[in-house]
């Protein structure tokens, strides 16, 4: 990324449950911010906060690029469906950044998902990197989104995405209709009615993360179906690496080990020899991802 170094640029994630954001300099974080928590607010008080917290990174700068990470679907710049935050559905995403004092750029505003700006900024660090191999990052939020890198460059299959990870039918009973729940989307046993952060406040009964880290366990129904969801990943994407990331998936490290005995147990041998599973580091990768993206995008215009 020698080629954005001594620009500025801000990412911006918003979350099912907050926003997070980065000012980058020479390519490194420099100012984060994070929103108060909140629950399916509308567009109006989305806007607000990504005010709130621009204004609090940015500092005076001027800003090359803005990224900016949606939960949902974006076509035509219109968020069109939004499980996550319903109030999004059916907005232009350049209402977030009306009348924002601080928030525009002569780049203008690059919309990506959480699972790919995360995916990007994680593998600079790894070791297969843009010089090749495939990673593949699983983020793990309010939702679970899946984006699959060759060499730093995004796997499309569908709508812009690697695909449907959260959608993934990993129902451990006979059949997903004999009491399996159901997800945001209406699917019954999708691994996000497993592994989603609503879904393990319910189960763990506690809405910190640190609690719900330290309820998980090995033979808990939602290690068990995300390690299903990440054996589907290897038959399908046979990557060399897979990161989690997001709040929850940051908190599944603390049953790392024995989740990756639980996907390597009986694996497919299409999977790659030497294949490993990590986490990230941080709360912010999708941000820092976006903004890196975004003065990516801009450059090769």
């Amino acid at each position: 990324m020698a080629e954005v170094t001594g620009k500025v640029a801000i990412g911006i994630d918003v979350g099912g449950t907050r926003i997070k954001v980065v000012k980058l300099v020479q390519d490194q974080a420099d100012r984060i911010a994070m929103s108060p928590p909140y629950c399916k607010l509308g567009m109006k008080d989305l806007a607000e906060h990504i005010r709130q917290c621009v204004k609090e990174v940015a500092g005076g700068s001027e800003v090359a690029a803005i990224g900016l990470c949606l939960p949902g679907v974006v076509e035509g710049g219109r968020v069109v469906r939004s499980v996550n935050l319903p109030g999004l559905e059916g907005e232009q995403i350049e209402a977030l950044f009306e009348g924002g004092e601080g928030v525009c750029c002569a780049g203008g505003v690059r919309v990506f998902s959480d699972a790919h700006a995360a995916g990007f900024d994680l593998s600079r660090k790894w070791e297969g990197g843009h010089g090749g191999g495939r990673l593949a990052c699983v983020s793990i939020g309010t939702g679970v989104g899946l984006a699959v890198l060759d060499g730093g460059e995004l796997v499309c299959v569908s709508g812009g995405s690697s695909g449907h990870l959260g959608q993934v039918d990993v129902c451990p009973d006979a059949w997903p209709d004999l009491g399996a729940p159901v997800g945001g989307d209406g699917g019954r046993g999708s691994l996000e009615s497993y592994v989603g952060y609503r879904a393990l406040v319910g189960r763990y009964g506690s809405e910190e993360i640190g609690e719900i880290e330290r309820g998980l366990e090995r033979d808990d129904t939602p290690i068990r179906a995300l390690a299903r969801g990440l054996r589907v990943v290897h038959a399908i994407y046979r990557p060399g690496a897979i990161y989690l990331a997001g709040g929850v998936g940051l908190a599944m490290g603390s049953c790392l080990e024995q989740l990756d005995e639980l996907v390597r147990e009986g694996l497919t041998n299409l999977s790659i020899d030497g294949w490993k599973l990590g986490v990230g580091e941080s709360l912010h990768h999708a941000a820092r991802g976006a903004a890196l993206l975004a003065l990516k995008e801009q450059i090769e215009r």
